[in-house]
């Protein structure tokens, strides 16, 4: 007689079973937790926290959402992220930008390319805005984080490198030119202050 698989699992174990990849579907009581295949959900399949891909060279991978929701979904996220083992690399993408075809759709590719730039230059115009050190540090270290990940997403599904130029070093001329465009877009009333 073959064992039946349990599917209903306290909250804390649901990531790991999705991590590691142990069964194909498992749910907390409330159905608010749950994956199905590839991909983990927090209440419901519009939020989508992550899903496993695979590269072109058939290395394992995973997409992650960018997109933050109310105080359960972050800490279902910080459930889901802390389950990934340190090995498997991890692209982020906002939920819009998701899909389960991502390996296949090229479009798809493209928005999650223009999310990685975009990311890039919101932390680099961070950065020189910042009055704190150490808030200048971490903008210019996650812009450096975002561009190196999004060359890694590049080898991972073979794709051309994405249009993001090396980041300039914190105390570069190229950081002062930004700092002095930022001054300069800034509204009227920001300025006097």
């Amino acid at each position: 007689m073959s064992k039946r698989q349990r599917h209903v699992f306290p909250n804390r174990e649901i990531p790991h079973l999705w991590a590691h990849e142990t069964q194909d579907e498992a749910r907390n009581g409330t159905g608010s937790f749950y994956f199905r295949g590839a991909t983990i959900y927090s209440y419901g399949s519009h939020f989508p926290i992550a899903t496993h891909m695979i590269g072109v060279q058939g290395q394992a991978g995973i997409v992650f959402t960018s997109d933050k929701n109310s105080v359960t979904t972050s800490q279902h996220i910080s459930a889901v992220r802390r389950s990934i083992p340190p090995d498997v690399p991890v692209f982020t993408a906002p939920n819009q930008h998701f899909g389960f075809s991502i390996a296949e759709d090229e479009h798809q590719h493209e928005r999650n390319f223009k999310h990685y730039v975009d990311e890039v230059v919101e932390s680099l115009s961070t950065c020189a805005r910042a009055r704190s050190s150490w808030k200048k540090e971490y903008c210019h270290e996650r812009a450096v984080e975002l561009r190196k990940e999004a060359l890694c997403y590049a080898t991972f599904f073979g794709l051309p490198d994405p249009p993001i130029e090396q980041i300039p070093d914190l105390d570069s001329e190229q950081m002062l030119r930004i700092k002095a465009r930022e001054s300069e877009c800034r509204p009227w009333h920001h300025r006097a202050a």
